[in-house]
């Protein structure tokens, strides 16, 4: 069963995507100059906060995609998750190294 055909996982998805999309903008406002830890989070959450929405949607017979699009964009929204692990993975972000 995928995570789509459950409405209550869907649900919890999407008010979690959404959640993150407010927190990563929070994060932004109050912390500009620290742009570059919250970018890929940021375009992850909207992602996948969008892809959701759109299956929300097309439950209440709005479609904006077909079905095979939807299945393109889920995805998409999978390689986006990985893409971000791998690259929080190789390039890591250095701590505790001080410039002098």
């Amino acid at each position: 069963m995928d995570v789509t055909q459950n409405l209550v996982m869907q649900n919890i998805l999407l008010f979690g995507s959404l959640a993150g999309v407010i927190i990563s903008v929070l994060f932004l406002t109050r912390h500009g100059n620290k742009k570059g830890y919250i970018i890929a989070p940021f375009t992850y959450f909207l992602n996948s906060f969008l892809f959701y929405l759109a299956i929300t949607l097309w439950e209440y017979n709005i479609n904006i995609l077909t079905l095979q699009g939807l299945l393109i964009w889920s995805t998409i929204v999978r390689l986006h998750a990985l893409i971000i692990i791998l690259s929080y993975i190789i390039i890591e972000p250095k701590r505790g190294v001080y410039h002098e």
